[in-house]
């Protein structure tokens, strides 16, 4: 299992078991950074891929980490080889280095 640490929060791979945490997390970012950038279509389209079942499948076929804090998960990013996919971040820890961290 791949893990790095900073003073505040870690970094791990993804589990399946996280699927139902990290799917509210990523609906929270889309409702409260991302509602205007998109269409309702295109969310729509985002919270059915990010559900906890879309997230289980898409972590078959690429790299996901999860950020966290104690037993909460502050993020996510998605990778497919060298191609970052998605990277969300709680918009409540936005500016602490989370998502650096989670592309290294």
């Amino acid at each position: 299992m791949n893990r790095q640490e900073s003073d505040a929060f870690s970094i791990r791979s993804f589990r399946a078991k996280d699927a139902q945490e990290v799917s509210r997390l990523i609906s929270h970012c889309l409702k409260e950074t991302l509602s205007l950038e998109f269409t309702e279509r295109q969310l729509q389209f985002f919270y059915s891929r990010f559900s906890p079942d879309g997230l289980r499948q898409l972590a078959t076929g690429c790299t996901m980490f999860v950020a966290f804090q104690e037993d909460r998960i502050l993020g996510i990013a998605n990778l497919d080889g060298g191609r970052v996919k998605a990277v969300f971040v709680n918009p409540s820890f936005h500016r602490q280095g989370i998502g650096m961290l989670l592309l290294k």
